[in-house]
């Protein structure tokens, strides 16, 4: 079972941004902060449900591109119709490795090594600002000698259903380290809002030997309901 969400889940316009790490945006989230992620024809939302300086529970439903709601606050308070997984995981925020995980949709316990839940690697990886000359722009490159004037690619930001116009993102990088998983020493890139008002990047891209491949946000929100508040105990 992957959960390409903990996969994952350009330069900056300015040079105001530094090096930091995943973990210190994380941090900074909320309870109810949701995240929606499609990829391979499937869109899974993520969403915080209690976060402490130590440990963050994150909750994880994935449901068909065909069978996307209108609204995602309707629909988990539905029970999600149409889902075909929905587990619940906890990481240690300080060492970086998943404590427990629990699969509501099999109602059982799921073991998740630290090479299994990538999100548990990229809260500890450094991420480092794109310089400007390798941002990506629209349009047609210039001639040889002629100045850059394209605007910056940005991804598109949409906030409980409704796209956001002109919105601002930092962009880094970070080398995933040669573990053996399917990222292993690829070159990922994240976009982050430049507001800091959401702790996920709304687009996550990996540069590999044959193309390049891209997890995008198409929906987030705050104070998403919550059918289930918090992930059984383990006693095993």
């Amino acid at each position: 079972m992957k959960y390409w969400t903990f996969c994952f889940l350009f330069v900056l316009a300015s040079l105001s941004a530094a090096e930091f790490h995943f973990k210190d945006r994380l941090e900074k989230g909320s309870k109810g902060d949701y995240f929606v992620f499609e990829a391979n024809k499937t869109a899974t939302l993520i969403a915080i449900r209690s976060i402490s300086p130590t440990k963050i529970l994150l909750e994880e439903i994935s449901v068909p591109s065909s069978k996307i709601p209108s609204s995602w606050s309707q629909w988990t308070q539905s029970k999600a119709p149409g889902h075909t997984s929905w587990s619940m995981i906890e990481i240690d925020l300080v060492n970086g490795v998943p404590l427990d995980c629990y699969s509501f949709s099999r109602s059982a316990w799921i073991q998740i090594s630290q090479k299994e839940s990538l999100l548990a690697t990229l809260l500890h990886l450094s991420l480092h600002p794109i310089e400007s000359d390798r941002r990506r722009r629209i349009g047609p490159s210039p001639l040889p000698g002629e100045m850059d004037l394209r605007k910056f690619w940005n991804p598109p930001m949409v906030v409980e259903g409704r796209k956001k116009e002109s919105a601002a993102f930092d962009v880094f990088e970070t080398d995933w380290p040669e573990d053996g998983t399917e990222l292993s020493g690829k070159t990922v890139s994240l976009y982050f809002d430049r507001e800091k008002k959401f702790p996920f990047p709304f687009w996550i891209q990996i540069e590999t030997a044959h193309g390049t491949g891209a997890l995008r946000a198409i929906d987030c929100g705050k104070n998403l309901p919550a059918s289930h508040r918090s992930i059984p105990r383990n006693f095993n």
